[in-house]
């Protein structure tokens, strides 16, 4: 069994790191893919008159979407531990662009077809999670964070022009523009990868293709058995978790609400609510550098802070004011980049551990697939709170979610192992007197973890 605890292999730092275009670059590409998880949503009733079908029939084609994004990391994500990262990105987008594609060619008498697509772009968006691990391979330590907050940004930001964009076409144009200028978006980025993405990121690997479809599928089954094994990474899943937990559920009720008697607006309306996340996004980096300074733990109480206080404020104004659903729905937003971003970061520094050197993909993986099952999960309990409690029971659900984010936070350190009452009462401590927020030394930047022999040696 690999072990989850030793020192950081500090032969990672002796690379030049990855240079800030390049990063950028790959941000774009997270922004261009990410856009496909997201277009959907709000035309699904435009598609349920074009199709012809039922609002169930419409609402299969989002979760064929999220299906096929869970089937892709599990099956598809590890494979860039064994192949080449850059074909296997390029690969991954020829595919989206076809699917996507396809799905604007579609014709009212194509239903099923249409729903076989949905089900090949989701597969195809998993290439998102190839770019994390790609761009961690070629930084330094020392640079991860802000590399990782950038990436992050890219993805933020493409989450946020979709849902604008998807809002406005909705109302005013044909569905179909939206995939077909999509389609040609990819091609751009493709292109661009083509020329741009370094094609030697590591060692040369001489296995045979036997040796590499054994280690493929050991990777895959590392998967689900390293979150059992890793105690830090089964932690950074489960805050995250529940961190998509209340950020999908928020998402899905606003629309709803925004909808609804209460305010009244226009499915554009609320595509341009999606504006505010440009704080989020232009937040990102700033968060990586600070978790570099201080520690990826040390940043996750922000999170449940910041959201326990958005619950708050949509508790009590979120039905009287407009300003209080968009400053609302901000901090939920930055609570999870707060939480999301350190958490990620944390799993991408095992790689700093031996012998899991070459693990990036399979780590993030395993931390995706959690983040996934939060953002459904999510959707459920936002639809279902508002169709049985309205607004408030909302509220109140997420404000719970994010007190059990600091129940884990205060129950576990940052090994994953449970805190002592002592530990509790510092971790507390630390809290409340910003402790926590000053800065580290650069030793104790990493998971913070000891190797086995030098804990009995301890």
């Amino acid at each position: 069994m690999e072990s989850p605890i030793a020192e950081p292999n500090q032969a990672q730092d002796t690379s030049p790191g990855i240079s800030l275009t390049l990063n950028l670059i790959l941000a774009f590409a997270g922004c261009v893919s990410v856009q496909n998880n997201y277009f959907l949503q709000p035309i699904l009733p435009t598609l349920r008159d074009y199709f012809g079908v039922s609002e169930s029939s419409a609402g299969s084609l989002q979760a064929l979407v999220q299906g096929g994004f869970s089937v892709g990391m599990l099956l598809y994500i590890p494979a860039g531990d064994v192949w080449p990262k850059r074909s296997l990105l390029l690969f991954q987008f020829g595919v989206l662009m076809v699917a996507v594609l396809a799905q604007g060619l579609m014709r009212a008498n194509m239903f099923p077809l249409f729903q076989f697509f949905c089900l090949l772009v989701g597969w195809g968006t998993a290439v998102n999670d190839l770019i994390k691990p790609f761009a961690m391979s070629l930084s330094t330590k020392d640079q991860s964070g802000q590399v990782l907050g950038i990436i992050l940004g890219g993805f933020y930001l493409g989450m946020m022009i979709a849902r604008v964009l998807s809002g406005i076409i909705g109302q005013y144009w044909a569905w179909q523009g939206l995939f077909l200028v999509h389609t040609g978006v990819q091609v751009a980025t493709i292109i661009l990868l083509w020329f741009t993405l370094p094609r030697r990121t590591q060692v040369a690997d001489h296995s045979t293709t036997r040796q590499k479809l054994v280690a493929y599928v050991t990777n895959v089954a590392k998967v689900i058995t390293q979150f059992f094994s890793l105690p830090a990474l089964r932690n950074a899943c489960l805050m995250t978790f529940f961190g998509f937990v209340q950020l999908n559920s928020y998402l899905v009720a606003v629309s709803f609400l925004l909808t609804s008697p209460v305010y009244g607006y226009k499915t554009s309306i609320v595509g341009y609510l999606a504006f505010a996340s440009i704080i989020t996004t232009l937040q990102s980096p700033n968060t990586g550098r600070l978790a570099d300074r201080i520690g990826p733990y040390n940043i996750v109480p922000l999170g449940f802070v910041v959201s326990l206080l958005a619950w708050t404020l949509l508790i009590t104004a979120g039905q009287r004011h407009i300003v209080a659903i968009i400053v609302g729905g901000v901090l939920i937003d930055l609570g999870n980049q707060f939480n999301h971003m350190p958490q990620n970061l944390r799993v991408f520094r095992h790689t700093q551990l031996p012998g899991l050197e070459s693990a990036g993909s399979r780590l993030n993986a395993t931390y995706m697939i959690f983040v996934f099952a939060g953002g459904s999960l999510g959707s459920v309990v936002g639809s279902n709170t508002w169709s049985r409690g309205g607004w408030n029971l909302v509220c109140y659900v997420g404000f719970a979610i994010s007190s059990v984010m600091a129940l884990i936070w205060l129950l576990f350190d940052e090994k994953g192992s449970v805190r002592s009452v002592s530990g509790m009462h510092d971790a507390i401590v630390g809290l409340v007197t910003g402790k926590n927020f000053r800065a580290i030394s650069a030793k104790s930047k990493g998971l913070g973890l000891k190797s086995d022999q030098e804990s009995e040696v301890a």
